[in-house]
Parts: structure tokens; C-alpha cells; sequence
């Protein structure tokens, strides 16, 4: 990193006082208080000051792709400070100069985020990337995935000082304004109405600050880009009324579109509201009022021309819950035991494969105690000196009669590594640490993207596929699958080390690193401005890698600011589930689930509940899962005297025989997919405890 550790401090945080707008600052100043970054404590033992730290590799990194090198420093970090460096709830990676002509990246949601050189000073492109770990996806209008460049989720710019926040769907999914939301359904009733900029919220006089219109396909939100204060550096639509659309219920975890800027008694149209045309018209634009504020008329039934304000209605709460940033993964080992590992190097070389699964298992409560094991990476052998490629992928359960079936897998990393003639192995790290509950199977999937360079064990003569392999007290691993070309080769066992945590005390949950759009190193892909720097914009990343895992040394110094946020509630669910019988239906709160995605389309297509139709709700996914049970909201499916209950037409592979009923099956064919794709406990969900 080219700029001073102290004046990178400043750039973040403020703390030298001579950057008035910083990350910090304007978190601060965007949120009226509510998410505030600070620095976290000095450690001066390991050379951490106001909230930097640099770290010296011993090879140049010149020339590596960017999530190479931020491998490499995870890796030294790791060595230097253990578990410690991930109980900080944000961190970012300031990268030397001469990597390329990419700018930055996040992870989505996440807590890491990685810069190129003088970027990691520049506000906007910080505050886009911590977006991305707060879960926002960008903001575009119909030209281009980054030209929203109202908010900071748009193009970053090169001004080390850009003062702006986040686009209407962002603001509204984090809630900062939400007792002045509104949620409008012209087709129930129109609205006439003041509505004021993000800066004037405190003074608004009990006008609303953001417009949610909803009763489409996409949700259409109003919003006044009112410049002053902390928010004068806006491009797009300066002192206008901007409309925005996203896709229903998604808010700011979708890319937003802004459609139009409207000035005094300009007009926007959309039909899809039942046959009808929805008019949203700009009356006024005052800016010397006190505050400034836009009149606006909202209607389906008229074309607003003889609209008059009315009576502000009492203010209406944000439904949409705040997005929460997932706690990273050292907040579960603070709670667990120093690293150990399980190591199995040794063995029969099977034939080199481009992938190789297995099965994880973990020891009952007598080995493990009540909370489990965290599995945080693995040591992985690749044959001689070629570099390979691969992405992890896990899930719950057994990977036997699933090889094939990518929809039921989640993807959970990404690593190069470049193998040595005596076979040396090299670190993985996990994008999220593996919790495993104690007598609970995992199962794992290293695949190799081009080539076959991984190096299985042939343990034919031992066990096959399912049976154990090898184990220490707490954990252990059974016979995998490797897999050449398309054909599955059975028998193999994995050849490397898994790195591991025995705990003491559960988490509340484990977050999911999904990696935002990573760049690309090609200069068409980012184009950096030479003239006039301040006002034109360099374009982000574009999608076409996703971050990877390296070890090795580099020469180069890395900066990195580390952050520490102001904890925000989460309402994830806890894994640990209830033990306490019951002889009523449970009550299963009537929302959608936020992580399910319904997979269908040959397993290529995954999409939310607000994104499937309606005519979905009683239809199966790819992976035997039923839409409504999961989309409760969406469906209407919400009387816990139905969706708690086994399901009367229900048959066992469609054999109407009586020992085919739910109230007739073994629990043990609960996690069963019967032969018309249906998942057993999607319909008997009584039987196998589906609502807990």
C-alpha cells in the first residue's frame, strides 16, 4: 500500500483529523447516528495502531490476481495472530500498487472487503464495498449495472471525499428513515404528499422521507435527492424526484434500477397494476423552504392534474427488516479450542481426479460436548507441480446419491494452488467456518475447474463408499467419491488434513460469504479516468471471477484497516433446535424463508420466494422441496393447522397403500426423496417435525 499507515488511519476513520469525510464520518452522518464504524483497539505487540496494521510478505505480489494476494495475507495473518484477527467484525485489505487495473471488491453479505492501492482511501469506494458486506447488490438504471450514481452503490470516483449515501431501496432496506416510510398500494388508494431529502429527515416536519409503492412485479420507490450536507456530491438527479425500481420484496439485495428524474411537473408511468396505469406526478420542487421539500401526486384512477396535498397519514413502519451483517467467524471461536486437525496423507494414489467428495461425521456429546465442532479449512495434496483451480462445496448429510445434483450443494470457497514435485499440500480456507452439531455427517466437495489434478487414496481393498475411513476423537471421515470426466469413481478417500475447533458454547447462527462482483484484471474492464478525476467515475468490477484461495509468501506490504461495527439484531434463526414436545401445532411465523432459493432448470436456476409466480406455490423443486412450505407468505400458507400437519393425500412414492401414509413411515425416511422428487418431510411434516 503506497499511502502512510497513519493517513490511511485518517481516510477511515478520522483519527488525525485532517480528513473531515471519511468512512466513518459518513456512515455516521448517512445513518443520523444508528451504524457507526470505529477503529478497534491498539495492539502494539503485533504492530496494530488505530486500527492498522501492516503486514510484509516475503514475495513480490506483483502481477497476481488480487484474491490470490488476499489469501496469501489471510494466510499470515493467520500464522501471526491464530483465530484472533477474525473477531473484528469488518475488515479491509489495502493492496499494494502494481496488481492490475481493478479497483475493489466485497463479499456479499460478509465482512471483508479488498482494495487496490490509493482506492482503499477513497470514501466512495469504501462505502460501496462495506455495502456489499451489508448485503446490497448495485444500482444501475437501464444504460448499465453502476449508473445509478445517485448513492454510493453506483460507480466510485476517484475524490477521496465524496459525500453521498445509499439510493432509496438501500436506505429502506436499512431502516435509518423508517418512521418516515410509507408504503403506498395505489390500487387500494391514492397519495398526494410533501416528501423531504435523507438530509432534512430530522427536521421534516412529518413529511415522509422515502415512497414504497407496491402491487406489481417490482416494487417503485419516490425519493427527493435533495444536495446539501452530507449528501452534496450526488450526480444523478441533483435537487430532482427520482424513481427507482426493484424487484418485489427484495429492496436493496437486488440490483435497483432508477427509471427517471423528475423535475416540476414531469410525469412517470408504469402500467401492470391490474390493467391499470400508475401515475406518479412532481407538483413542486421548493428548495428554500424550510426544509426543501418535493410535492408529489401518486394515483392509478387519474393522471394527477387536479391533485391537491393532503392530511400526512399517522407514520408507518418499515417492513422490510434492516440487513444484518453476519458475525465473522472468530465469534465462534471464542468459544472453541485452539486449531487441531485431522491428517490423512498417506495411502494407495488413486487415479488423478478432478474432484474428489467424502463425508465428514462428528463423535456424539461424550467426545465433543453439547456445541460441536467448527471446521475452518483444510490441507488439500495436488499432484507435482501444476496449478489448480477449484471451488469447495459442502452440505448437510451425505454426498452419496447427490454427485450429480449441484442444486442441493452450497458453494463455500474458492483456492489455487500450485502443487511441488515431492507433493506438498496446501492451506484452504473456508468463506464461512462449517459448524457441525455433535453425531452429525457433512459432506464436502473439492472440485476442480479444468483438468485432473487432485490426488484421491484407492481404498478399494479397505471399505467402500459411506464406510469409515479414518478418525481422531472428536471427528471423522468416511470413504468418498472421486470423479473423472463424468464417470464417478467409488472407494476413494481424501488425501489432506482438516482443520478444526472442538467448542463449548453454540453459535446463533452461521453467516454465508457469497463473493460480490470480483474484478478483472483485463483494462477494458476497468476503465480508470485521467481527466477531470473527481467528477468522472471509474467503473467497479465486473462479474467474471469470484474470489479464490492461495498460500504463499510476498514481499510487498499490505495495509489493513480493521473496523468494528456497531452490532446490529439479527433475526436469523438459531440452529439449535427445540427439545420440548408439544401436542399442539406449532406456530411458524407467516414470512418467507430469507435463504430459500427454489431450484429448478436443471439446477442452473435459483430464485427467492418474491421471484417465483404464484402458480409455483404448490410445485416441488430440483432438491424435493415443496415452494408454499417455504414461501408462506408468498402462498398464503400460514394456518399452523395445515402447514404443521401431515398432508392426507400423501403416498409414499404414490403407492396408495396404508403402510405408504405419513402416520405409517419410519422418521428415518424423513430426509427420503421418493421417486416422483418429493422430499418425505415437505408432506409429512408432522411426522418428521418440520415446523421444530
Amino acid at each position: 500500500m503506497s499511502t502512510p499507515a497513519g493517513t490511511l488511519s485518517d481516510e477511515w476513520f478520522g483519527t488525525l483529523g485532517k480528513d473531515r469525510v471519511n468512512m466513518k464520518s459518513q456512515f455516521k452522518a448517512c445513518s443520523y447516528g444508528k451504524l457507526t464504524f470505529d477503529a478497534v483497539p491498539d495492539r502494539p505487540s503485533v504492530g496494530l495502531k488505530d486500527g492498522v496494521m501492516t503486514v510484509r510478505l516475503n514475495k513480490d505480489v506483483r502481477g497476481n490476481e488480487p484474491y490470490t494476494v488476499q489469501n496469501w495475507v489471510r494466510a499470515e495473518l493467520f500464522r501471526r495472530l491464530g483465530s484472533s484477527y477474525l473477531k473484528y467484525d469488518h475488515l479491509a485489505f489495502c493492496m499494494p500498487p502494481g496488481m492490475g487495473l481493478w479497483l475493489a471488491y466485497g463479499y456479499v453479505p460478509g465482512t471483508l472487503t479488498v482494495y487496490n492501492d490509493e482506492w482503499c482511501g477513497r470514501v466512495s469506494a469504501q462505502m460501496h464495498e462495506v455495502g456489499h458486506n451489508l448485503g446490497f447488490d448495485h444500482s444501475g438504471t437501464v444504460r448499465g449495472e453502476y449508473d445509478d450514481t445517485s448513492g454510493m452503490m453506483g460507480y466510485s470516483w476517484r475524490n477521496s471525499d465524496t459525500r453521498m449515501c445509499f439510493n432509496a431501496p438501500k436506505s429502506w432496506s436499512l431502516g435509518w428513515y423508517n418512521d418516515r416510510h410509507a408504503v403506498i398500494d395505489p390500487l387500494k388508494t391514492g397519495w398526494t404528499g410533501n416528501i423531504v431529502g435523507i438530509t432534512d429527515y430530522r427536521r421534516s416536519n412529518g413529511w415522509r422521507v422515502l415512497l414504497k409503492i407496491v402491487g406489481a412485479d417490482k416494487d417503485i420507490f419516490v425519493s427527493f435527492n435533495r444536495v446539501s450536507s452530507f449528501n452534496m456530491d450526488t450526480k444523478m438527479g441533483r435537487n430532482q424526484v427520482l424513481i427507482t425500481k426493484v424487484q418485489a420484496g427484495r429492496d436493496g439485495r437486488s440490483i435497483s434500477n432508477q427509471v427517471r428524474q423528475l423535475s416540476i411537473n414531469q410525469s412517470f408511468t408504469e402500467n401492470g397494476f391490474r390493467g391499470r396505469r400508475l401515475v406518479i406526478k412532481v407538483l413542486s420542487i421548493n428548495v428554500k423552504a424550510s426544509p426543501p421539500l418535493a410535492k408529489v401526486c401518486i394515483s392509478v384512477k387519474s393522471d394527477c392534474s387536479s391533485a391537491r396535498p393532503q392530511a400526512t397519514p399517522k407514520p408507518t413502519q418499515s417492513p422490510t427488516p434492516a440487513p444484518t451483517t453476519p458475525k465473522p467467524s472468530a465469534f465462534y471461536l471464542n468459544f472453541c479450542s485452539s486449531p487441531l486437525s485431522l491428517s490423512v496423507m498417506g495411502g494407495t494414489h488413486g487415479k488423478n481426479s478432478k474432484g474428489i467428495m467424502f463425508d465428514l461425521f462428528t463423535k456424539d456429546e461424550t467426545s465433543v460436548g453439547k456445541a460441536g465442532i467448527l471446521v475452518t479449512g483444510f490441507v488439500l495434496r495436488v499432484f507435482q507441480k501444476h496449478k489448480v483451480k477449484g471451488r469447495v462445496w459442502t452440505k448437510s448429510g451425505t454426498h452419496v446419491g447427490y454427485e450429480a445434483r449441484k442444486g442441493m450443494w452450497d458453494r463455500n470457497g474458492h483456492f489455487v494452488i500450485q502443487g511441488s514435485a515431492n507433493d506438498e499440500t496446501q492451506t484452504l480456507l473456508l468463506d464461512s467456518p462449517l459448524y457441525l452439531p455433535p453425531s452429525t455427517v457433512h459432506a464436502i466437495y473439492f472440485e476442480q475447474l479444468g483438468g485432473h489434478r487432485i490426488v484421491p487414496r484407492d481404498l478399494e481393498t479397505r471399505g467402500g463408499t459411506g464406510d469409515a475411513d479414518i478418525s481422531t476423537e472428536h471427528i471423522g471421515i468416511h470413504v468418498g467419491t472421486a470423479l473423472r470426466g463424468s464417470i464417478l469413481m467409488r472407494d476413494m478417500g481424501f488425501r489432506g488434513k482438516v482443520n478444526y475447533h472442538v467448542c463449548d458454547s453454540l453459535p446463533s447462527s452461521i453467516p454465508s460469504y457469497i463473493p460480490s462482483k470480483v474484478p478483472s484484471v483485463a483494462p477494458s474492464e476497468s476503465l480508470v479516468p485521467t481527466a477531470n478525476p473527481s467528477t468522472l467515475p471509474t467503473v467497479m468490477p465486473s462479474r467474471s471471477h469470484s474470489p479464490t484461495q492461495f498460500v504463499n509468501p510476498s514481499r510487498n506490504p499490505t495495509n489493513l484497516p480493521t473496523l468494528k461495527q456497531t452490532k446490529i439484531p439479527t433475526n436469523l434463526p438459531t440452529l439449535k433446535p427445540t427439545k420440548i414436545p408439544t401436542k399442539k401445532p406449532i406456530a411458524v411465523p407467516c414470512t418467507n424463508e430469507r435463504l430459500f432459493r427454489f431450484v429448478d432448470n436443471g439446477g442452473t436456476r435459483r430464485r427467492s420466494c418474491w421471484g417465483l409466480p404464484l402458480s409455483y406455490c404448490n410445485k416441488w423443486d430440483e432438491n424435493g422441496r415443496l415452494m408454499k412450505n417455504h414461501c408462506r407468505n408468498r402462498c398464503g400458507f400460514c394456518n399452523s393447522k395445515w402447514n404443521c400437519a401431515d398432508a392426507t393425500s400423501f403416498y409414499y412414492h404414490n403407492i396408495q397403500k396404508p403402510w405408504n401414509k405419513c402416520s405409517n413411515l419410519a422418521v428415518s425416511r424423513c430426509n427420503l426423496i421418493d421417486n416422483k422428487g418429493r422430499l418425505v418431510k415437505e408432506f409429512c411434516r408432522k411426522k418428521c417435525s418440520f415446523c421444530g
